[in-house]
């Protein structure tokens, strides 16, 4: 999953946790509702949150990587 900006992948999570959030909120009130939050939440994450992280960090990691100045052999 490291092929995600790490900019997109930030607001893949925001998306997730925040419709995650609202369908807990809107459990007693609508159980259908629920389960339609929860699956756009795990549509934004691609999965599971912990499955968002580890891509998360696969990006930042790749980031890094391809920011590093190049070494020279001296």
């Amino acid at each position: 999953m490291a092929s995600c900006p790490v900019k997109l992948s930030l607001w893949r999570g925001i998306a997730g946790f925040s419709l995650l959030a609202a369908s807990f909120v809107v459990f007693p009130q609508t159980p259908l509702g629920f389960v339609a939050l929860m699956l756009g939440a795990l549509y934004f994450f691609k999965g599971c949150p912990a499955c968002w992280v580890n891509g998360l960090y696969e990006a930042v990691k790749l980031k890094k990587k391809n920011a590093a100045p190049p070494q020279t052999h001296t």
